[in-house]
């Protein structure tokens, strides 16, 4: 099953059905940069997102994949999956799988959250909408499956084509309206930058920095996931310089805000551990692109500022620093809910 392919069920379902169904997101921007279309879609339903996916999958043998429905949400997510056979270590067959394409079917909605709350409340709306709670202009374009699987033309109410040509990051609503909806956003301008090479607005950082202690709400786990998808990025250092200059790891990771600064005493100062940890992180990028590895390379200084000592003779000396820092990478593993493979 190929992307043309979908967009032809979906074509043919949306016109037996009389439901206008619109891919939006990262698929029409990524079209706009010309970038590698990701094996995800997502498509805004003028209806049921939940009726639409089952519809949508009836079309399929369990053989093609699996419907995974979120009814809270009126969504659900259709997985194209491979299967393979193989032999266990007890002689006998066993299918495996393998996961070839995922596609989203969302009811087109709106999402609020309470200031106490991290669950958001959820309500129909029209197309406009749901595009105005998207996070950035450059992923609030939706363009509509006609009939012959064909696209039609990009609806762009909030000028993302025009942010696509600036390579500039811009909320659809008021960044503080933006980011009160969803904190984790906040996270997602840094990815975004680190990942588009797109510059983020003045106006919207400013916000993030503003808002910067709402996403205490956020769930680490959801923290977690963000945080490796910037580590995915070629070079992780834009984000992770957009975390630290918006104080956003101050929220979750106050220990690589503290590796910030230079300190001189008798003529004798060192470097700026934060400058180089992040260079270290690109390094490590060029040579890897596990996002765990490059996490590690995030910490390995860790310790420094704690350990940070102005001896006569000696200068400045950070003794004992791996091992004060193996600690406190359990505890910021723990901090993040990360496995315990993962933190060790």
């Amino acid at each position: 099953m190929n992307i043309s392919q979908v967009f032809k069920t979906i074509g043919t379902l949306s016109h037996q059905t009389g439901t206008q169904v619109y891919v939006v997101g990262g698929f029409v921007r990524d079209q706009l940069l010309e970038r590698d279309i990701k094996k995800d879609l997502d498509f805004v339903v003028l209806g049921s997102g939940l009726a639409f996916a089952k519809t949508f999958a009836a079309q399929f043998s369990e053989e093609n994949g699996r419907l995974i429905e979120f009814s809270d949400f009126d969504t659900a997510r259709y997985v194209f999956l491979e299967t393979t056979q193989s032999i266990a270590e007890n002689g006998e067959q066993e299918k495996q799988y393998r996961t070839l394409l995922e596609v989203e079917f969302a009811g087109a909605r709106k999402e609020a959250y309470r200031s106490d709350s991290r669950k958001p409340t959820v309500v129909p709306a029209t197309l406009e909408e749901d595009l105005s709670r998207r996070d950035f202009t450059v992923n609030a374009m939706a363009q509509q499956i006609l009939p012959d699987g064909t696209l039609g033309d990009i609806v762009d109410p909030y000028n993302g084509t025009q942010d696509i040509k600036d390579r500039m990051l811009r909320t659809p609503l008021e960044p503080g309206e933006t980011f009160s909806e969803d904190p984790l956003r906040m996270m997602r301008a840094a990815r975004f930058s680190a990942q588009l090479i797109f510059e983020i607005e003045k106006k919207t950082y400013l916000a993030m920095k503003k808002y910067a202690p709402r996403l205490s709400i956020v769930s680490a786990e959801r923290i977690q996931e963000e945080l490796m998808k910037l580590f995915a990025t070629a070079k992780p250092s834009i984000g992770l310089w957009a975390l630290y200059k918006s104080e956003l790891f101050d929220q979750f990771m106050p220990e690589v805000s503290n590796l910030a600064g230079v300190e001189e005493i008798q003529g004798y100062s060192h470097k700026d551990n934060l400058s180089h940890t992040f260079a270290v992180v690109d390094n490590i990028a060029e040579q890897s692109e596990k996002p765990l590895l490059r996490f590690a390379g995030l910490l390995h200084d860790i310790a420094k500022p704690d350990t940070k000592q102005f001896v006569k003779g000696r200068g400045w000396t950070f003794d004992m620093h791996e091992h004060v820092g193996k600690k406190m990478v359990h505890e910021i593993g723990k901090r993040l809910k990360m496995s315990t493979r993962d933190i060790r």
